[in-house]
């Protein structure tokens, strides 16, 4: 018969000790994975596809409708941050945020509220790609006189796949907004 010694039945207190704290959190992990981890992963997937629909199949779209309207690919755009859009337009670009063009960058530290005027009126770019109404704009009237509205895009419009789950995740959680594009009239 073998009788358990002060040692032993401290191993076993420890040993109990250690496998509850295994178990405990090997439950926390768990629980982490299920309902953080795994929800997080499925949101960025989702994202993920969203906004890669969003530039390829929108903004590209946008991008070749102006590389084949423009021939003159030294007219120049202004637009928001540089990317798909003026890439595949091939049209020189004013952006925004200054990404490939620096000079905005001075007019909005010289008159941030009317830098996109100020910049229209001081560059006279041939198009302009807004997301709101420019003819809406409290300077309807300048946008009105020497600009036209040549299209409309809508990213509804570029929410169709030839795969059912794609064209689910797309009307889920479409990425793009709708643009305005001008063109400016010769006077």
């Amino acid at each position: 018969m073998v009788l358990l010694g002060s040692a032993d039945s401290t191993f076993c207190s420890g040993f109990n000790l250690c496998f509850r704290a295994k178990v405990k959190r090997n439950l926390w992990l768990t629980l982490l994975i299920l309902i953080y981890i795994l929800p997080m992963l499925a949101f960025q997937t989702i994202h993920s596809i969203a906004t890669g629909n969003g530039e390829w199949n929108y903004r590209r779209s946008i991008g070749l409708f102006l590389n084949a309207y423009e021939k003159d690919k030294k007219q120049w755009i202004l637009l928001e941050p540089a990317g798909y859009i003026p890439y595949f337009s091939g049209l020189k670009t004013i952006d925004e945020v200054g990404l490939v063009d620096k000079q905005i960058q001075e007019e909005i530290k010289k008159d941030k509220p009317n830098y996109w005027i100020n910049t229209v009126k001081n560059r006279k770019p041939k198009y302009l790609l807004a997301y709101r109404d420019l003819f809406e704009d409290k300077d309807s009237v300048y946008y009105k006189t020497h600009y036209r509205l040549l299209n409309k895009f809508r990213i509804k419009d570029h929410l169709k796949s030839d795969y059912p789950i794609l064209e689910k995740i797309y009307k889920l959680k479409p990425s793009g907004t709708d643009y305005n594009l001008y063109e400016k009239v010769k006077q």
